[in-house]
């Protein structure tokens, strides 16, 4: 991962909100061409191999909208940035960020 990344801010609800996030177990978040996503490492406990999802009809929103065009293991991981840990998202906040 590359400390040199500058990136601009109007607020800090932003990277507190991915401070949460890092601080679960199997977390990630990275960023790929200016937008940020969260990796999430665990399987859905609502998922069976054998039958699928199992909510399926009343499955939350951000289940609906994602795809598996959107699926992070499609290709090589070649992220802008990625952050693996609280301490990691902390340090870069202190060192690139810049707030408008």
């Amino acid at each position: 991962m590359s400390d040199r990344k500058t990136v601009s801010i109007k607020g800090v609800d932003d990277w507190n909100d991915m401070l949460w996030i890092l601080a679960h177990r199997e977390a990630q978040i990275y960023m790929n061409d200016d937008k940020w996503y969260v990796l999430v490492n665990n399987p859905c406990s609502f998922y069976d191999p054998a039958r699928g999802c199992l909510i399926y009809p009343k499955r939350p929103r951000i289940c609906r909208e994602h795809t598996w065009k959107d699926c992070e293991y499609k290709e090589d991981y070649n992220f802008d940035l990625h952050f693996h840990s609280y301490e990691e998202l902390e340090r870069f906040i202190r060192n690139n960020v810049v707030e408008e």
